[in-house]
Order: C-alpha cells, then sequence, then structure tokens
C-alpha cells in the first residue's frame, strides 16, 4: 500500500519537475526573442536594417512569443507561484494593451512607419530591455523552483 503511495508522488512530483522545466524553457526562448528584437533595432539604429526589413522580421513571430507568454503566465497561475503570477499578468496585459492600440492595417506590433524616427526605436529599445528583465527574473525563479523540487526540499 505504501509502496503505491510512494510511486504516486514519485510521479506527481516529476510531473510538476516537467512543468517547471517546460515554463522554463519557454521563458528562455522568450528571453532570446527580446535580445534578438534588441539586436535588430541596433541594427535599425545604424543604417544596416531599415525599419520596414525589421517589422516583416519580427512581426509574425510577435504574436507567437504573446501566446507563449500568455501559456506560462496560466501554468504559473497552475503551480500556484502567485507573485510570479503577478508579473507575468503584468506582462501580458501589457502584451494585450500593445496588440490593441496597435494600427489596423498592420499585421504584427511594430509599425514600419513609425520606426524610422529615433524615439520610437528607443521606445522599442526599452520595451525590449524590460521584457528581457522580466523575462530574466522569471526564468532564475522558475529554474530555482524546479532544482528545489528535483531535490525534493519544496
Amino acid at each position: 500500500m505504501f509502496c503505491h503511495l510512494s510511486k504516486e508522488i514519485g510521479t506527481m512530483k516529476a510531473a510538476f519537475v516537467a512543468l517547471w522545466a517546460l515554463v522554463s524553457l519557454s521563458t528562455l526562448a522568450e528571453m532570446f526573442v527580446a535580445i534578438a528584437i534588441l539586436l535588430a533595432i541596433e541594427e535599425v539604429k545604424t543604417h544596416r536594417r531599415t525599419g520596414p526589413q525589421f517589422a516583416d522580421l519580427f512581426n509574425p513571430y510577435i504574436l507567437v512569443e504573446y501566446g507563449v507568454h500568455a501559456l506560462t503566465t496560466g501554468v504559473t497561475i497552475y503551480l500556484g507561484e502567485f507573485w510570479l503570477a503577478i508579473i507575468n499578468i503584468a506582462l501580458v496585459s501589457f502584451h494585450i494593451r500593445k496588440y490593441l492600440t496597435k494600427p489596423k492595417d498592420v499585421n504584427g506590433v511594430f509599425d514600419p512607419s513609425k520606426l524610422q524616427t529615433k524615439a520610437a526605436l528607443n521606445k522599442v529599445v526599452l520595451e525590449g530591455a524590460a521584457k528581457f528583465g522580466i523575462h530574466f527574473v522569471c526564468f532564475l525563479a522558475y529554474g530555482f523552483r524546479c532544482l528545489m523540487l528535483f531535490v525534493g526540499s519544496a
């Protein structure tokens, strides 16, 4: 009887570790997207790439990133880490606001006609750096939580 219960608890623990690992990996992917956006904006600033080229490159993928982040937030809520969920909900609401206020004729969130000014480029850099910071803090917290579950302390 107790052996079966022990196996069941071990299976549940493995499932939670797998969920935390999945959340950590998706956050790591979101960090790479934020870094790629920052690097591409630097190319626009140095005139190696134009604003429309930047928009064409990132607009197809940015909505996927938003969806992955919303899913990650849902899993975080399911796992009961509410302080991390609050941070992620704030970022998801920022994504929703950004998508709802975009021009209607643009397929993604980056408007190619507005990426020509220095102020617009600086705004994208600030947003990308803030997103990277939030994803980095969450990645460390998710990794720590996964490690604690794996070791058995939590």
